[in-house]
């Protein structure tokens, strides 16, 4: 029997439009296979968390985070404060204190509700919301906060499964009655595997509070609260769950110096596990470093914003795709950071006076040497 061309030509677009739908079907579901999910738990939402006191679940005394069958069990996220002998327990001296600044308070529209620990000392002209803890801490107290482990992935050898990477993220910020660049509030972002108790990745700082509580350049005054917030973002891969276990939580610890957090604050604005990820930014890689970001309506705006204090004591100039750095001293840390706050190239200057850095693409750069910043821009 011949078939007429229209039927012919009928039946070849609807073969070729399931083929076109099959492929589409396929893409879909392998786009949905390598995307991220959020894996937060919800305690770690504080902008639905209630203002007033925020509380510690756990307390031990070693340098690592403990309380694991609790931790293990724990649903909806397990905070846990940790730091040689001073937080033993809930009832020592120091844990009363710290708990007793650790909070979430409302810093309006720009920033919303955010975890803060308010020192004993802190100024109120610097931060007049929130409670003061009744007394000082000791350095070096550790916060961490623990994954939910049933949503964690983690490495089983019995089973041949392999660890996928999790992306772990903080968006904070620290601020001093008198920022100074003689220690730091936070001195390092940690994430350890919690049944070994074993670094698998971390971000050593310090970070500085005068990088946060940064200067107009026309008025000396500090920028305002919603400006000059700091995020890191790295990668680590959880390791082998135990026997028993349903999964292994990842224990993310903020480890804070004593002495500078009892005169200022500590405010963090949202922590957040994704996984799995590409592992792009794990152990031996650099960490994704934001700096100068600026919080509008609770989010971080995406727009350019000022961030940096310009300082005439360094002088720079870019020729060929080259930066000059002038009046640095031996052994000084140089930084180049996108105008994002993204840190793109870090060297030690290994000579007085001048140091040379490549540039790998055109626009502005904000460099950092010791105090001083300056923006230059490469043409």
């Amino acid at each position: 029997m011949k078939i007429p061309v229209y039927l012919l030509i009928t039946l070849i677009f609807i073969i070729m439009k399931r083929k076109l739908l099959f492929a589409a079907a396929t893409l879909f579901v392998a786009a949905n296979v390598m995307a991220q999910s959020d894996i937060t738990p919800s305690r770690y939402d504080f902008a639905s968390q209630p203002e007033g006191e925020y509380l510690i679940d756990g307390f031990n005394t070693g340098w690592g985070p403990g309380n694991l069958e609790a931790a293990r069990d724990a649903e909806h996220g397990y905070v846990n404060l940790t730091g040689g002998p001073n937080f033993g327990s809930k009832d020592t001296e120091s844990s009363k204190n710290f708990q007793s600044g650790l909070q979430i308070i409302d810093l309006g529209t720009d920033i919303g509700k955010v975890l803060c620990f308010k020192g004993v000392n802190c100024d109120d002209a610097i931060l007049p919301e929130g409670n003061k803890a009744i007394g000082s801490i000791p350095d070096w107290p550790q916060l961490c906060f623990y994954s939910t482990a049933s949503n964690t992935p983690s490495a089983n050898k019995d089973a041949g499964v392999v660890g996928q990477p999790v992306r772990v993220s903080i968006l904070f910020k620290a601020i001093e009655n008198e920022p100074d660049d003689a220690g730091a509030p936070i001195n390092n972002l940690e994430t350890k595997n919690a049944h070994e108790n074993f670094v698998q990745n971390q971000y050593g700082g310090p970070f500085y509070s005068q990088d946060m509580m940064v200067k107009d350049l026309e008025t000396e005054e500090l920028f305002e609260m919603n400006e000059g917030w700091m995020r890191v973002t790295y990668d680590v891969t959880i390791g082998t769950t135990p026997d028993g276990w349903v999964g292994n939580p990842l224990a993310f610890s903020v480890k804070i110096t004593g002495q500078k957090a009892n005169a200022g604050a500590i405010l963090i604005k949202e922590i957040k596990y994704a996984a799995p990820s590409d592992g792009t930014l794990g152990a031996g890689q650099d960490a994704l470093v934001e700096k100068g970001l600026v919080l509008k309506n609770g989010s971080v705006s995406t727009g350019v914003e000022r961030n940096y204090v310009e300082d005439k004591e360094i002088s720079c100039s870019v020729e060929d795709n080259v930066l000059t750095v002038s009046n640095v001293n031996a052994g000084e840390k140089v930084e180049v950071y996108t105008i994002a706050g993204v840190l793109v190239a870090s060297q030690v200057a290994v000579s007085n006076n001048t140091s040379t850095i490549p540039l790998s693409g055109k626009g502005f750069y904000i460099v950092k040497a010791g105090s001083a910043n300056k923006k230059v821009i490469n043409k």
